[in-house]
């Protein structure tokens, strides 16, 4: 009996760690991580947007 559980403590050990990037990518995969990465990217995007008009407007006056 001993026998059995040392080997599946074994097993369990030896299991991969998932890193940062594949956790990453399995949310992202998943609709609503897509959703909120999407946001993001357009929140961030319209951030640019304005500091450019920002920086068009303060160099004009």
């Amino acid at each position: 009996m001993s026998h059995q559980q040392n080997r599946n403590n074994q097993e369990t050990s030896q299991s991969p760690a998932i890193s940062r990037g594949e956790r990453f990518g399995e949310w992202i995969q998943d609709p609503m991580g897509g959703v909120i990465a999407a946001s993001v990217a357009t929140i961030g995007s319209f951030g640019v947007v304005l500091s450019g008009m920002w920086a068009i407007n303060l160099a004009l006056n």
